[in-house]
Parts: structure tokens; C-alpha cells; sequence
């Protein structure tokens, strides 16, 4: 089996998994529940909180916490919002940062969500809490929909229930959508939460449930499943375009195949005939020799019927032509954390590609001897019972996802090992050859840009650096100037470049002064002090004799950038950067501050200019914002902990502000490269657009930064009213004056406290009400006045100033008040 046929397959481009993030029981992240993998945890366990009392399973912790202010949702939706939706929500963003893209950056990206279950509706019918809300708050559609609407993503967006197989048919369909040109990135998800023991009793009827309350995969003991339940989270790219933009590749996917039993001994009995098809059909889409394979992981529901038809279905396939001593390697997931029927395919898939990333196998729990009707050696199979390496191979690794629904509907993945990467090692030569290195930048804040910066050698007394950018119909301006710091300040030394539509951006650079300082890189500032987009791009000192920075973009749209650089990284600059938070909150900026800190005490490894890069483009940019300036990890880590125990700004290492605002300190003069540095930090907390490759350098690579430290408050039908705010004799009694009743209740609606001051003249849309919220308003209003009012009451008068007046006046005759 040759390299080239197991990394392109037949059955068109492979595709990059080039984020994930997960919710297991036993695990709330994706390095928690890799770290649960390898020393062989079982998170199985009785039911506690919501689900005390239940069976054995594997539960998620707090699925009634939500961060509903993070994503504009009112406590009042939350409450009716199925925890699937909210679980998705905040694992989509974690996705979309452990894939380095802005949550807020939205475009044609796809969603393919699987799930079969959706207890919260059957809680909410019979809790009797409906109203405008329940039917996008629990109809399993917007599982899918809420993502796409949130995330402003505009490619499909598709809920799949294929039964158990439901999130490994969701990446079929995804895998197609993106060969078809029908998105450009793809997120994959899976999710199942158990939240009524009904779901129980069901497969309990069925006779598939475990007494011993333990999965005891292809095992002698194979009695049952354990039930469990969390979700999983994928983002997708095309291999090339991930290769083209940087992307870290934890895999990819080489082919999947979806097929159905098409009858059998019973609707949910499975048949080894399909499932030898099933994985027949998806090696040869893969391009791939079935002997090659390192492992599969399992459906492995420990049952006594499905258990031997899945070995000897992948003997079958995979089995054939093998050594004896070098047999299949299979494990399943469900021995540590239960079987998450909807979203078993997704959590089975993950464990792989973080086994292939990592490049180790981790333990398969509970199998001490064959099952009596498995003949593992004859089928050349081998349980995978202890962490180990994969088995060595001269081609790329090569493994298998099997996921199969109860109904009949097989679906199988085809996994390859991410492309190795060239080393990044500095390039050399007289002519300065150049090394390339892929960049991932914010969509939103290099868009369709071309750039070279140049710096000749020490022996040229001008430094000169050229910014080319291009927008939509080509190239359009270039400029050279070149200063030193004794001629020239680098507020005053200013280029003119280009953007999309003509708009002027302007770059300043200052070269290194008589004692050949290095540089500093500053793109934009505060308005007063940079009223433009001005930029610093100082040449390096002597030492570096001679230093490239190209970001060239290929490709039909542009997407793609690659960088030289043939001097060193790891001696570009000690030089003050500025290192960018924001959050929802104060309390989340303070979070984010000291997650930085403990993270970068544990991974003394990245570079500043790293970390500043990952901070400014791989992360939202939400209303509360500080800009930390520092020249050493230790320096980063206490001004951190400082923001983190709420030290105010000092103006020159800790900026704070909102933008549209000024911040708390300016930049302080004085210190020429501490200033430069101060100055991006406060542009980004004002909200001003900067190009922070030009602040951080073209050698800066995003580093892995710790995940949104979501503010979560508990939400379920408890806490939401049966016909929406308001309605159920909380009503603030009526005086006969409106004002109070109108700001009292939209407050409610808002979710906000009572008292707050609202603006009497901005429409309800500004103030944060949808059509739904509306829609509660009218409800409410009616039900405390006692008048019948009109659908379209807030389309009449759609301010507080407005509807308040015309309660007034009762003129409202031709509007159904009475």
C-alpha cells in the first residue's frame, strides 16, 4: 500500500479535522477527556443532581448551567431552550477557538448535527412551560438551526437522526456538502443528554440494558449497554486549504460510507452481510488496502447478539490477508464513558483522531477473555487492554470509526494521520532561501490581503519595508519609506496603503536607531494620539543580517499565505507586545486573565509573539477588552495575575475599556517600544482595526490559548413561566399608568432587573426584544391590563415612548383595544 494511495483516496480531496471540542462524562474539555483515555478512566456512576437516583451511567455534570448572556439569549428563552441547544452553543465556540477562527467570524460553513433524543420536549410538555419559545427552544431542528443563526454560518444546516449512527451519518453528509463546493468549512456535532428515566425503561423493554451496569466490549461478560451522554464537536476544511492556511491537522478524513441493513432477523437486529459492505465500500472510496489498517474503533455496544456480528463482519473485510502477529487493533469508548447513542459515532471518532494526533492508543476497559462467540485470533483481531503506541507502518497511519444504528442505518469513517510538517528550521543561504510556513489569520482581520515586508541587509543605512495589499480586483497600491529613529519618530513615519474599497490605510516605519536596537511592529491606535491606521515596522538590528517576511495569498479566492522568514524566531525580539483579552463580562476577563497565567506557567514553550498573534486573531473581540504589555513570560504572568484579582490600568503594561470608549489609561510616552506596544493594545481596546501581523511579526505562529471561560447560571422549566414573562399573575399590578407596567415588563422579557433604566425612544428591536420576545410583551401587557391587544402592537408603536402613550390615550380604536 503506497503513501499516495492512502493519502488521497478515490473518492475525492481528503478532509482536515482541524478542531474539536467535547463534553464527556468524566470530562469537560477535550484535553480532560484525553487525559481520562490514556490512564484508562471509567466515568461510569449512579445518577446525581437532576438524575439522582438513576441507574448506572455515564452523566455530564451541571447540564442545567448555561452562559445564556454570552449569547444574547434572555433567562427566560434559556429556561425553555433544550440543554442540548445551550450544550452545543458553548462547545461550538470551543471548536471553532481550538480551530484558531474567531467565533465571530461566521461565513459559508455548514452544520451537520446528529441526535436521536430530545427528553427536554417531553419535560416541557409535560411541565405545561409553552409559549413562543418552546418550539425553537426544544424542535430538534435547531439543534442545527440556532448554530448557523448564532454563528452567521450560511451553509447547510442539518439535523440527522439515523438512530445510534446518527453523528457518523452527520459526517458523511458533511464530508459530501464540502466536496460539493457547498460550504467551505464544516462543523460536525453530536449530542445526547438522558435527562428523564424514561429513555431508561425504553431500552430496558427492549432487553439491551446492562444489569451489571458496566459495557464489556467483544468480552465474555458482554451483558448489555450503559447508557451515556455528552457531545462532541468537529470543524472541518478541506485537507489542502487547512495545509494552505497553517491549520493544525489532528487527522483527516479519507472516506465514509453509510448503508442500511435492508432487513434481517428483526427491525433491530443487525446483519454481518451489511456491514462487511458497508466497510467494503468505504476502504475502497478511501482508496485503501483493508490489510493496512492500524484500528478500528468499535460500535462495541458490549451485547451479546451485536458484538459477534461486528467482529466477524470486520474480520471479514479487515481481517483477511493479515499475519498472525499483526492482527486488527479494535477498542471502543463506551467502556469509559457509556454508549451516547446520537452522538456515540462523534465521542468514538474524537478518541481516534486524538489517538492519531498524539499518536498513542489508549486502553479498552473491561475485557478480560473473548466472548465464547468471537474467535479473535481467527479473525485476526486483537482488543487493544493497555495504553501503547500504534503499530509501526512505513506509510501514514491508517484507522476506522464504526458507528450503527438500531434501526439498521451503518455508517463507518475512514481516518488518515495529519500530514507531517516540515520542521520549522531557519532557512539559509546567500540569496536568503526562503522557508515556508503557513499563517491562520482572523477572515475579519486580514481579508484577501497580499503583503511583503522587506528589510535589506545592516549594511544599508535606510531600512525600507513595502506593504502591497490587494482587495477584490488585484493589487492596488504599494509605498516604501524609510526612517531611522533619529530623523524620524514613529508616530510621523506613515506609508499609504490600500483596502477593499479604497479606504487609506497607513504604515509607519522606524528603523532601528545608531545603537541598532531592534524594532518594533505597531499597527493602528487610540484616536487621539493615531486618529488613522498608522503602523510601526521597524527593521531588526545588526545582529540579524538579513530578515524576509513575505504573506503572499494563492489560490482562486485568495485564502491561502505563506511566510519566509530566514532568520531565527526564537531571537526575533525581546521587545514589549501587547497580549489582547475581551470578554461578555468583567468577570469573564478576569477568568480569561488567569487561565493565560496558570497556562503559560505550565507551557513555558511559546513565544510572546505567539501568544499576542493567538490573542488578537484567533478570538473573539467581545465589548470588555484589556491589553496587557510585556517583554518576558514572567513579566506576562504578573501583570495577569494582577488583571485577574482586578488591578486597575496603569497606562503603560494594563489598558481596560470598551470600544466606542476611552480607556481607562493611555499609553504612556517616554519608552519608545513600550509605547509602540501600548498603543496597538489601546487601538484594540477602542475598537479600532489593527494588522497585528505587522504588530507581531511575519515569524509569529498562533499558540494554543485557554478556551472561553463561560459564565454559567442554571436554567431549566423551573425557572421559566408556563405562558411566558409575566403572565401567570406576576404582573406588576396595574395603576392605570403605563410607564411603569411597559419598562417593568420589557425588563422582565430582557432579563434584566427591575428598575433597570431603559430608553423611552429607542425601538424594542434596539433594546434587545425578537419577534418572540414581542410577541411575550403584548402577552403580558394584555394579561395586566386586561384589553384585548392586537398582534402587531409593538410593530404600531414600536418604542416604550410609543406603546406608553398609546395606552395613555386609549387611541387605539382601530387597533382592537377595548
Amino acid at each position: 500500500m503506497t503513501e499516495e494511495i492512502r493519502m488521497t483516496g478515490a473518492s475525492g480531496e481528503p478532509v482536515a479535522v482541524v478542531g474539536m471540542a467535547c463534553r464527556f462524562p468524566g470530562a469537560d474539555d477535550l484535553d480532560g477527556f484525553w487525559r481520562m483515555l490514556r490512564r484508562g478512566g471509567d466515568a461510569i456512576g449512579p445518577g446525581t443532581g437532576l438524575r439522582d437516583g438513576r441507574r448506572p451511567g455515564g452523566y455530564l455534570r451541571d447540564v442545567e448551567l448555561f452562559d445564556a448572556e454570552l449569547f444574547g439569549i434572555s433567562p427566560h428563552e434559556a429556561a425553555l431552550m433544550d440543554p442540548q441547544q445551550r450544550l452545543l452553543l458553548e462547545l461550538c465556540w470551543h471548536a471553532l477557538e481550538d480551530a484558531r477562527i474567531p467565533p465571530t467570524a461566521g461565513g459559508a460553513t455548514g452544520v451537520f448535527v446528529g441526535s436521536c433524543s430530545d427528553d427536554y420536549a417531553l419535560l416541557s410538555r409535560m411541565s405545561g412551560a409553552v409559549d413562543a419559545y418552546t418550539m425553537t427552544g426544544t424542535a430538534r431542528t435547531f439543534l442545527a438551526n440556532r448554530l448557523s443563526y448564532f454563528f452567521r454560518f450560511t451553509g447547510p444546516s442539518t439535523v440527522v437522526d439515523t438512530g445510534q449512527s446518527s453523528s457518523l451519518t452527520a459526517l458523511d453528509q458533511a464530508l459530501g456538502s464540502l466536496r460539493r463546493g457547498e460550504c467551505t468549512t464544516a462543523v460536525v456535532a453530536g449530542v445526547q443528554l438522558n435527562l428523564t428515566p424514561t429513555g431508561d425503561r425504553l431500552i430496558e423493554e427492549l432487553g439491551a440494558m446492562s444489569p451489571t451496569g458496566r459495557c464489556h466490549t467483544f468480552d465474555a461478560r458482554a451483558d448489555g449497554i450503559v447508557r451515556g451522554e455528552g457531545a462532541g464537536v468537529l470543524v472541518l476544511k478541506p485537507l489542502e486549504a487547512a495545509v494552505a492556511a497553517g491549520d493544525r491537522v489532528y487527522c483527516t478524513v479519507l472516506a465514509t460510507a453509510v448503508n442500511n441493513d435492508g432487513g434481517g432477523p428483526s427491525l433491530t437486529t443487525p446483519t454481518q452481510a451489511a456491514q462487511q459492505n458497508l466497510l467494503a465500500e468505504a476502504y475502497r472510496r478511501a482508496g485503501v488496502d483493508p490489510a493496512g489498517v492500524a484500528y478500528v474503533e468499535l460500535h462495541g455496544t458490549g451485547t451479546k447478539a451485536g458484538d459477534p456480528v461486528e467482529a466477524r463482519a470486520l474480520g471479514g473485510v479487515l481481517g483477511r490477508g493479515r499475519l498472525a502477529d499483526r492482527p486488527l487493533l479494535v477498542g471502543s469508548v463506551k467502556t469509559n464513558i457509556g454508549h451516547l447513542e446520537g452522538a456515540a459515532g462523534i465521542a468514538g471518532l474524537i478518541k481516534t483522531a486524538a489517538s492519531l494526533f498524539h499518536r498513542e492508543l489508549p486502553p479498552t476497559l473491561n475485557h478480560r477473555r473473548p466472548h465464547p462467540d468471537i474467535d479473535l485470533d481467527g479473525l485476526r483481531l486483537r482488543v487493544t487492554t493497555r495504553r501503547r503506541a500504534w503499530p509501526a507502518d512505513e506509510g501514514p497511519l491508517v484507522c476506522g470509526v464504526s458507528s450503527f444504528g438500531l434501526g439498521g442505518t451503518n455508517a463507518h469513517a475512514v481516518l488518515g494521520e495529519a500530514p507531517r510538517r516540515e520542521a520549522d528550521a531557519p532557512a539559509s543561504g546567500a540569496e536568503g532561501t526562503r522557508r515556508e510556513a503557513v499563517l491562520a489569520a482572523s477572515r475579519e482581520q486580514l481579508p484577501r490581503r497580499e503583503a511583503v515586508v522587506a528589510a535589506p541587509g545592516p549594511e544599508a543605512t535606510r531600512r525600507e519595508a513595502g506593504v502591497a495589499a490587494s482587495g477584490a480586483e488585484g493589487t492596488r497600491g504599494e509605498a516604501v519609506v524609510a526612517a531611522s529613529r533619529a530623523q524620524v519618530s514613529w508616530r510621523e513615519a506613515v506609508v499609504a496603503a490600500s483596502g477593499a474599497a479604497g479606504a487609506r490605510r497607513e504604515a509607519g516605519v522606524a528603523a532601528s536607531g545608531a545603537e541598532g536596537t531592534r524594532g518594533e511592529a505597531v499597527l493602528a491606535a487610540s484616536r487621539e494620539q493615531l486618529p488613522r491606521r498608522e503602523a510601526v515596522v521597524a527593521a531588526p538590528g545588526p545582529e540579524a543580517t538579513r530578515r524576509e517576511a513575505v504573506v503572499a495569498a494563492s489560490g482562486a479566492e485568495g485564502a491561502r499565505r505563506e511566510a519566509a522568514a530566514p532568520a531565527s524566531r526564537a531571537r526575533v525580539s525581546d521587545e514589549p507586545v501587547p497580549v489582547l483579552l475581551s470578554g461578555h463580562t468583567e468577570a469573564a476577563l478576569r477568568d480569561q486573565a488567569a487561565r493565560l497565567a496558570d497556562r503559560l506557567e505550565r507551557h513555558d514553550e511559546a513565544d510572546l509573539r505567539d501568544v499576542g498573534l493567538a490573542s488578537a486573531t484567533t478570538r473573539a473581540a467581545l465589548p470588555v477588552r484589556a491589553a496587557v504589555i510585556a517583554s518576558e513570560r514572567a513579566e506576562l504572568v504578573t501583570r495577569l495575575r494582577e488583571l485577574a484579582g482586578g488591578a486597575s490600568a496603569d497606562g503603560a503594561t494594563i489598558l481596560t475599556g470598551r470600544p466606542g470608549a476611552e480607556p481607562t489609561a493611555r499609553p504612556a510616552d517616554g519608552n519608545e517600544p513600550v509605547t509602540a506596544a501600548a498603543t496597538a493594545g489601546a487601538a484594540f481596546v477602542l475598537g479600532k482595526p489593527v494588522d497585528w501581523l505587522a504588530v507581531y511579526g511575519p515569524q509569529a505562529r498562533p499558540a494554543d490559548l485557554p478556551l472561553y471561560p463561560f459564565q454559567r447560571r442554571p436554567y431549566w422549566l423551573d425557572t421559566a413561566t408556563p405562558t411566558g414573562p409575566a403572565t401567570d399573575g406576576s404582573a406588576p399590578p396595574w395603576s392605570g399608568d403605563p410607564l411603569d407596567l411597559v419598562l417593568d415588563l420589557t425588563a422582565e422579557i430582557l432579563g434584566r432587573a427591575p428598575g433597570t433604566d431603559l430608553d423611552l425612544d429607542a425601538t424594542f428591536t434596539d433594546l434587545g426584544l425578537d419577534s418572540r420576545m414581542a410577541v411575550a410583551l403584548r402577552t403580558a401587557v394584555a394579561r395586566a391590563t386586561g384589553r384585548v391587544l392586537p398582534t402587531t402592537l409593538l410593530f404600531d408603536h414600536p418604542t416604550p415612548a410609543a406603546l406608553i402613550e398609546a395606552l395613555r390615550s386609549d387611541d387605539t380604536k382601530g387597533h382592537e383595544f377595548r
